[in-house]
C-alpha cells in the first residue's frame, strides 16, 4: 500500500511539471527584426501563428516609440495594422488555452484615456468563448482571459465611437492542450482522481488477497 501512494505521489509530480512544460509566455524580445513581419500568410512564431494584419515593434527604438510606449518584456511587442483584429492560432492546428496578455492602446488621441472596450472572443468547436467590455487603463492592462481549449483567438479593440484602434501585445501566456507540436497532453485532474482511485482499490484487492491465503 506504501508503495503504491508513494507511486501515485510521483505520477501526480510527475504530472505537474508536464503542465508547467506546456505554458509558453510570449515576448516576442528575440526577434531580431521587428517591423515587416505582416505578409501574406502572416507569421509564426514559438508555434503559433499571428494574422496577416499583425506585426512586432521594437519599443526601445525611440525613432518608432517617439518617446511613448515601452513594452512589458522589456523591447518588442506586438501590434495590429491597420486598426485590424489579431488571430492567433496553432501552427499545426488543434487546441490551446489562452491565459493572460498584457495589452495597451498604440497612438492616437486615446492612447492615454481610459475606456476603450476591448472583445476578446475564442473559437471552439462548440459554443464560443467570449470576454467583452473590458475596459483598458492608461497604459499596459493585465489582461486575465482565461480561455480553454481554443482552436482560435481574435482580439480587438474599439474606442468610445465603437472603431477599431490600434493596439500593442505583449507577454501573451498560452498552454497547449492537444499536444500537437509540442509534446504529450496535459492530463486532466479528473483523470489523476481516476487513477489514484484504481491504484487504492488495486491495494485494498491485494491485501486481502494476502490475508486470505
Amino acid at each position: 500500500m506504501k508503495k503504491l501512494l508513494t507511486l501515485f505521489s510521483a505520477v501526480i509530480m510527475a504530472t505537474g511539471i508536464a503542465a508547467t512544460a506546456h505554458a509558453i509566455t510570449l515576448k516576442f524580445d528575440d526577434i531580431l527584426t521587428p517591423g515587416g513581419l505582416a505578409g501574406n500568410s502572416g507569421f509564426t512564431y514559438n508555434g503559433y501563428v499571428f494574422s496577416t494584419n499583425t506585426d512586432v515593434i521594437d519599443l526601445s527604438n525611440p525613432d518608432v516609440s517617439d518617446g511613448g510606449p515601452v513594452a512589458v518584456s522589456p523591447n518588442n511587442a506586438l501590434m495590429n495594422l491597420n486598426y485590424g483584429t489579431i488571430a492567433i492560432t496553432k501552427e499545426n492546428g488543434g487546441a490551446f488555452n489562452f491565459a493572460d496578455t498584457w495589452l495597451r492602446i498604440y497612438g492616437g488621441p486615446f492612447e492615454n484615456i481610459a475606456g476603450s472596450v476591448t472583445g476578446i472572443t475564442g473559437t471552439t468547436p462548440g459554443t464560443p468563448q467570449a470576454i467583452t467590455g473590458i475596459s483598458s487603463s492608461t497604459g499596459w492592462t493585465d489582461i486575465t482571459a482565461n480561455l480553454t481549449g481554443v482552436n482560435e483567438v481574435d482580439i480587438t479593440i474599439f474606442d468610445f465611437d465603437s472603431s477599431q484602434i490600434n493596439f500593442l501585445l505583449d507577454n501573451i501566456t498560452l498552454t497547449d492542450v492537444t499536444g500537437t507540436g509540442g509534446g504529450s497532453p496535459v492530463p486532466e485532474p479528473s483523470t489523476m482522481v481516476l487513477l489514484g482511485a484504481g491504484l487504492v482499490g488495486f491495494a485494498a484487492w491485494r491485501k486481502r488477497k494476502q490475508s486470505a491465503r
